[in-house]
């Protein structure tokens, strides 16, 4: 491709080294993304379900998109052009795409708002490690929720904390802050690909340490239902004073249940219930606090916390009925215990299975404003799997005392939830992250790919992990010499994000929350749940647990970073390129902005509303368009077959020659599938979500002045293009 003259252009780098480019991209990828995402969406999907769409997603959308944006990112560097913007002005006239080079900027910059401060919780957890201020905490999930969300100023808007002072977490804020644009400043090889070449590779050992810990944990005993384990594991006179108070909170329940609905106070009810499942949750916690103490009669019994159905006013109303009478509860705690040796790993997702489908069903049979045919439909799956869960019971035997059950599915269900317990071993832990069977699925394959959320989750954590419709990687590849490879370095840096999410970040977090929490800490548990939550909660289980700490948020902490850094290098080079800014200009300006909307995060920081709402909207829909964008005008606009023979020029791995069918019909009917069904069904929703809270409504508006503004600058710097000269006619190789 010939190139065009071109005026006032600030000087040109490039990368000082083929591993620096791979490390710096690869660490543009790794990141939270891989270590805290990754296993919060498998967890929340199903485990080993979701895998399956998540590597055809990989096979589709991720690496097709990834070789076309470091394709396009050379062809642009080779007229000159370091930015998304740039980029796309050289290789399209069409002004509507010129346009969307804006959201090419838009996108690293915001997240870059919300994603320091998540690195600065990181830096924080790390720094706690280190000075041990973690060890007080205990053993419990709900101390170490209750500690971040005092950190983060979840429990209110605003800066300060419960002291009047600022909350702790603005002041590793600044570091982070500081950090991440001294490193910036430095450009491109001084700054970022140096600092990539130390910190990924310290980041993957780090991360190995980890891991070997994690895979040669001892398997951990399985801990009776909790109202037999708390009554050997607390002193007498607590477990006394603990039963006389849940029975006096389930009578005053029982006594709101006989009343007409007329006759109770607004909330009553509810509140009576939660407050019934509060007490049951204190008394675990209690129990793990006297425990670590060290407290007088504390004993060494397992104990979990209860969760789902056994966490519920109808579990634990089931629980205290059963220590009604002694003889009989003795009975049915034996029946648990050889149920759950004779019961295998697979009848055990059935009753999983069972469970969670009823509470499904139970939901779509009691709405009022469901179908008709949808009502009928679920009454009758719901009898279908009840009498399914009574014969994998008949097996073993029915529990004793089911004659005499005022009801015998709440009774069955009870006891179904508690034998439905996984040995606590790496092999389960690992077996839930990759065999296919959910809750929801059973062990029926089909039915847990039928279900879209799935694939939708799939795709979004593919683009997220790898930065893939960021605009990141085409202005990485900008610098890459005139025949640089794009598709081995594109792929080696793929592979390189692919083993630190699977095989690194997939195979931490679950297996230990599951070893020592079990399978109610890892279903469904979100990205925060295990990254804050559940993870301290383990290293407080393991020995040498604030080392380990220490080195988990440490790493996570260089991760963060080496993704960071490459959110704020686009906008800077655009400022270079398009208005002949200095380095010192552009990161102060950039610095300015950044530091607007970071502040707009803490200070909307009651239920992490600002964060939550900027990362739907930028981090998922807006990256989601931007890589359809990109798909169209690499397979359509500039032609799949020319682009491809552009990503083959100084190519040593040739690419398949179906990834051209892939990215010009799969790949983009994939995206914009996906986007018609969300606009669908989700796009009401969330809207109604935004203006019905103040927060979110003023995040929003804070997204869109920064687009316009964006906007405008792309708009400004294209006029300054082509009064240059600088537009390209005709893409050749």
């Amino acid at each position: 491709m010939a190139e065009t003259p071109a005026l006032d252009r600030p000087p040109r780098e490039n990368w000082g080294s083929r591993v620096g480019v791979i490390l710096a991209v690869s660490g543009s990828a790794v990141g939270l993304g891989n270590f805290l995402r990754f296993p919060g969406q498998a967890a929340a999907n199903g485990g080993g379900a979701f895998m399956i769409p998540y590597f055809i997603s990989l096979l589709i959308l991720g690496i097709p998109i990834c070789w076309a944006e470091w394709t396009l990112g050379r062809q642009g560097g080779r007229l000159g052009f370091n930015s998304a913007p740039g980029v796309i002005f050289a290789l399209t006239k069409n002004p509507v795409l010129r346009l969307f080079g804006g959201l090419a900027i838009l996108i690293p910059v915001v997240i870059y708002m919300y994603y320091v401060y998540i690195e600065a919780w990181c830096l924080g957890y790390a720094y706690d490690y280190l000075v041990g201020n973690m060890r007080g905490l205990g053993l419990q999930i709900d101390a170490y929720r209750q500690h971040f969300s005092t950190f983060v100023g979840a429990e209110s808007e605003g800066l300060t904390g419960e002291d009047g002072g600022p909350n702790r977490v603005v002041y590793f804020l600044v570091i982070v802050f500081v950090i991440n644009f001294v490193l910036i400043y430095r450009g491109v090889t001084r700054g970022i690909e140096k600092f990539c070449k130390y910190a990924m590779p310290v980041l993957i050992v780090a991360a190995v340490v980890v891991l070997v810990r994690v895979l040669t944990l001892p398997a951990q005993p399985v801990p009776e239902p909790w109202q037999y384990a708390l009554a050997d594991a607390l002193p007498a006179e607590r477990w006394t004073a603990l039963m006389t108070e849940l029975e006096e909170l389930d009578a005053e329940v029982v006594s709101l249940e006989s009343l007409p609905e007329e006759e109770r106070e607004d909330g009553a009810l509810e509140d009576a219930k939660t407050a019934l499942g509060a007490t049951v949750a204190t008394a675990v916690n209690d129990y793990f606090r006297g425990f670590v103490r060290k407290d007088p009669g504390y004993s060494n019994v397992p104990v979990t916390a209860p969760h789902g159905y056994l966490l519920s006013y109808a579990g634990i109303h089931h629980a205290l009925g059963q220590l009604e009478d002694s003889t009989a509860a003795a009975a049915h705690r034996e029946w648990v215990r050889q149920a759950r040796a004779t019961l295998t790993n697979e009848q055990k997702w059935d009753l999983l299975h069972y469970e969670a489908r009823e509470v499904e069903l139970l939901g779509v049979a009691d709405d009022p404003d469901a179908k008709l045919i949808d009502q009928e439909r679920s009454v009758r799956e719901l009898a279908g799997k009840r009498t399914e869960r009574r014969a994998l019971l008949d097996k073993i035997g029915l529990p004793p005392g089911i004659g005499n059950a005022p009801d015998e599915e709440t009774f069955l269900r009870g006891a179904s939830a508690e034998v439905a317990e996984l040995d606590r071993t790496v092999t389960n832990g690992l077996g839930f992250m990759w065999n296919p069977f959910t809750t929801k699925g059973g062990r029926s394959l089909w039915a847990a790919l039928s279900d879209p959320q799935v694939w939708l989750a799939a795709s979004s954590q593919i683009f997220f992990s790898l930065s893939v419709g960021f605009g990141i990687i085409m202005t990485y590849s900008t610098y890459l010499r005139r025949n640089d490879d794009v598709a081995l370095n594109g792929l080696t840096a793929a592979s390189t994000n692919e083993f630190c999410e699977v095989c690194l970040g997939g195979l931490i977090t679950i297996p230990a929350a599951f070893i020592f929490l079990g399978l109610g800490s890892v279903q469904g548990a979100g990205t925060f749940d295990l990254g804050f939550y559940t993870s301290p909660a383990v290293f407080a289980h393991m020995p040498a647990g604030q080392f380990f700490g220490f080195v988990w948020f440490f790493m996570l902490l260089l991760a963060a970073i080496t993704s960071s850094l490459s959110m704020l290098q686009p906008a800077i080079a655009f400022l270079e390129e398009g208005f002949g800014l200095k380095r010192r200009s552009s990161v102060a300006l950039l610095g300015l902005l950044t530091a607007n909307g970071t502040l707009i995060i803490v200070y909307f920081s009651e239920g992490l509303t600002g964060l939550a709402t900027m990362d739907f909207w930028i981090g998922n829909l807006c990256i989601f368009i931007m890589a359809t964008v990109l798909v169209i005008m690499f397979a359509w606009v500039i032609g799949a077959e020319k682009g491809f023979e552009l990503a083959r020029e100084g190519a040593e791995l040739r690419i398949p020659g179906f990834f051209v069918y892939i990215i010009k019909y799969v790949s983009p009917v994939y995206l914009i599938v996906i986007f018609v069904l969300w606009l669908y069904h989700n796009a009401g929703a969330y809207a109604r979500s935004v203006v019905t809270n103040n927060a979110a409504t003023f995040t929003v508006v804070f997204i869109l002045l920064v687009m316009i503004f964006f906007g405008v600058l792309v708009r400004l710097a294209n006029a300054r293009w082509t009064a240059q000269g600088r537009e390209v006619q005709e893409i050749v190789p």
